[in-house]
């Protein structure tokens, strides 16, 4: 498959305060190709695309190549069980991890007026078990992790991780209540 997709999270970080806003000038370049098979699939994609800085007549105008590339899947042992997997890298791209959409992870606006864009990657492993046909449990791991340019301010994120459990009771098909335990890290640059 293949895509061309806009976008909305900049995620630029102007740490001089030159003034201006992130914008698209062009959209993503997406494709992934999936391999199916009767106890799951794998999934490998990629996207290209570029960061704009509009200075909006204050500030600096820039741009910078961003692109990512991603492995995931999901594998079935036994119709009761399933594993999946979740991993990412990338350059000025770490709005495509959750944990890092919103931190000004891409990249940064230097004084010069410069986008020098910051590597990211992560990976999520998962679980989960059918007691019954009514009672599952799941088990999933992650961890994120960016190398933040050494102008960042010191409390922006620099990596997360986080773990959680759950057991799940289906009343009907259309109704599931349970409960969950989750702890999460963060680190500062």
């Amino acid at each position: 498959a293949v895509a061309v997709e806009g976008h909305e999270y900049f995620d630029i970080d102007d740490v001089a305060d030159l003034g201006g806003r992130g914008t698209m000038t062009w959209p993503n370049f997406v494709a992934r190709v999936v391999q199916e098979w009767e106890r799951g699939f794998t999934l490998f994609g990629g996207q290209v695309g570029q960061l704009n800085w509009d200075g909006e007549g204050v500030g600096p105008s820039a741009d910078a190549l961003q692109w990512w590339i991603g492995w995931s899947g999901r594998y079935e042992p036994t119709p009761s069980d399933y594993f999946v997997w979740n991993s990412s890298y990338g350059q000025g791209s770490a709005n495509s991890i959750l944990s890092f959409v919103g931190t000004g992870g891409n990249a940064v606006l230097t004084p010069s007026g410069e986008l020098e864009v910051m590597p990211a990657w992560n990976i999520a492993l998962g679980g989960g078990h059918k007691f019954t046909p009514r009672v599952s449990a799941n088990l999933g791991l992650a961890h994120a992790q960016l190398t933040p340019n050494a102008l960042r301010a010191p409390d922006t994120m620099k990596s997360g991780g986080s773990a959680h459990v759950n057991l799940i009771w289906a009343a009907t098909d259309a109704l599931s209540t349970g409960i969950e335990y989750m702890v999460g890290q963060r680190t500062n640059t």
